[in-house]
């Protein structure tokens, strides 16, 4: 396998002004699609090349016109892969392994990206163009070669990397194709995400102090998981909570419990912690907690049963990896003590992959098409359905984020009862006012960590937030707005920024029976954007507290 890396250079039209790929000795640039396809289609081999933003690079080399002449796959609204179709040339993206940008990558090996110095704009500027293709490659080839030094391979994403990783050195059962549809989907309805909830919505003052828990997720990878063979589990109506097991059941909360526990999923896809009477999916685990906090079962409607016992299948893994994170931030290998990171974080979630992919690929009359299905300049945007992954073992990944959410839980009664004011939590972190330090600020696996001490604080939204620390700076999280444009639109609830039009996006516009722009890849519009949402996870008072929402009387 050869890696290639490649950039393109475009204006804000949409129009494509460069195509630079290399190969870690020699530049092939172009400044025609006709040119670079022809290029890209001589390339022998099974070759990878690599981008930052693969969905944006890959619409400025084919363009509508030529997309027919590839196969991509989505997850969700991610490119995953595309393929060169008639060869075994792959295009990557660097963002489904590291979430950092082209500049830093850059610092990372040592190599400065340029700035524009072309005479009309950076679009021309071909110098600029190579060396960000250069420093794309260079990280990826150094990241390459400290994955194979671990005796790891660097695949298309980092989680199936981290999965690779885990079979070739720690477990390598990892066929689950046993596990029936069914058994699956039923499970699936049990695994929930991190909790993110606002307990006071208003601006507030005071000595606010913001913890996180260290390696969450992988911390909870280490704690026991039910053993899962072909016969270890079965469906039951009269579970047994001293075992492990999914359990669907009619429970009923406590009326003066300090925080809600379990989870329940509304019709909208909404993750709430209620009160009242309500149905769900949970973890053994979770139960047998709820249970020791007043919940009551009303009624068991179903449930799948692990009886062959547990064990820590992933706590080698996780033990070994952050032991050997350790040692390369002590030798300042920032690459390798990123590469443990990656693995070690990115574990859980392939084992609750789902069997949906969208595909984009050339229609040529032959294709069977299905319902949802949209067609446009001879390709097929289709969604399949097809058999889950064989690593599949949805039961895994329901414990480690139950066991994450009771983590969390346990920090924010703690605050509770110490009479602090709770503010917010998300997955991994909980932030409150509180005159006194109520934790001790510990760096080990599972503990929590200090990350600031501020004097203001407002929680709008779920991630959407301002921070003022002790010294005056102010830190804006707003989900959906770019960096630069969070501070005016958190201050203003509203704000206008420019913004590329993706493929996906295109096709489906298009296709709208206003047909109101002929859109193209790339071309970037101005997103006028307002807050006009209102909290409504638990129930906001006048004076910024809030209480749970209770279902069902």
């Amino acid at each position: 396998m050869r890696i290639y890396a490649g950039d393109t250079e475009d204006d804000s039209k949409g129009k494509m002004h460069l195509i630079n790929i290399f190969d870690g000795k020699k530049h092939s640039s172009f400044t025609e699609r006709a040119d670079a396809i022809e290029f890209l289609q001589t390339l022998r081999g099974h070759c990878h090349i690599w981008f930052c933003n693969l969905q944006y690079d890959i619409n400025n080399i084919f363009g509508t016109e030529n997309i027919h002449l590839l196969e991509i796959i989505y997850i969700g609204s991610r490119v995953i892969e595309a393929r060169l179709i008639g060869t075994d040339v792959r295009f990557r993206d660097t963002l489904n392994h590291w979430k950092i940008s082209v500049a830093e990558m850059g610092k990372r090996i040592g190599l400065k990206k340029l700035e524009a110095q072309g005479t009309d704009s950076k679009y021309n500027d071909l110098k600029y163009c190579r060396r960000d293709t250069r420093i794309v490659y260079k990280f990826v080839e150094s990241m390459a070669k400290k994955y194979e030094s671990i005796n790891a391979e660097l695949k298309a994403t980092i989680g199936a990397t981290s999965l690779k990783y885990f079979e070739t050195n720690f477990y390598r059962h990892c066929n689950f194709t046993f596990i029936k549809k069914k058994e699956i989907e039923f499970m699936l309805k049990g695994y929930y995400g991190g909790r993110t909830e606002i307990f006071f919505n208003h601006p507030i003052t005071g000595n606010i102090q913001y913890y996180d828990i260290n390696s969450l997720y992988p911390f909870c990878c280490q704690k026991p998981m039910p053993i899962v063979h072909k016969k270890s589990y079965r469906f039951t109506k009269t579970p047994d909570f001293t075992k492990e097991g999914i359990v669907y059941a009619r429970v009923k909360a406590p009326k003066k419990i300090e925080i809600p526990y379990l989870p329940y999923r509304s019709r909208d896809g909404k993750l709430l912690f209620p009160l009242g009477t309500f149905s769900g999916h949970w973890t053994y685990f979770e139960i047998r907690e709820a249970k020791k906090l007043g919940y009551e079962i009303i009624k068991i409607h179903k449930a799948i049963e692990f009886f062959r016992g547990v064990g820590p299948v992933m706590g080698e893994f996780v033990e070994t990896l952050y032991n050997k994170r350790l040692e390369a931030k002590k030798e300042k290998d920032e690459l390798l003590s990123d590469a443990y990171k990656l693995i070690m974080n990115n574990l859980y979630g392939k084992f609750a992959q789902k069997n949906e992919k969208t595909k984009l690929m050339p229609y040529e009359g032959k294709n069977k098409l299905k319902r949802g299905d949209i067609i446009m300049n001879n390709i097929v945007l289709s969604k399949t359905l097809g058999d889950y992954p064989r690593q599949t073992n949805v039961i895994w990944s329901a414990y480690i984020t139950a066991y994450g959410r009771h983590e969390i839980y346990e920090r924010m009664v703690r605050v509770v009862r110490n009479h602090g004011l709770l503010i917010y939590c998300d997955t991994d972190s909980v932030i409150f006012e509180h005159r006194d330090n109520l934790f001790t600020d510990d760096n080990a696996i599972g503990k929590v960590k200090l990350e600031g001490k501020f004097k203001y604080a407002h929680f709008r939204l779920p991630k959407e937030y301002k921070l003022v620390s002790q010294d005056d700076t102010k830190i804006y999280k707003t989900k959906g707005v770019p960096k630069k444009s969070q501070a005016e639109f958190f201050e203003n609830k509203k704000v206008s920024f420019e913004r590329p039009y993706k493929l996906r996006e295109v096709l489906r516009r298009n296709l709208s029976p206003k047909r109101i722009l002929k859109l193209k890849p790339n071309f970037w519009d101005t997103i006028e954007k307002q807050s006009s949402k209102i909290y409504d996870k638990r129930i906001v008072f006048k004076d910024g507290s809030t209480k749970p929402i209770t279902i069902g009387g």
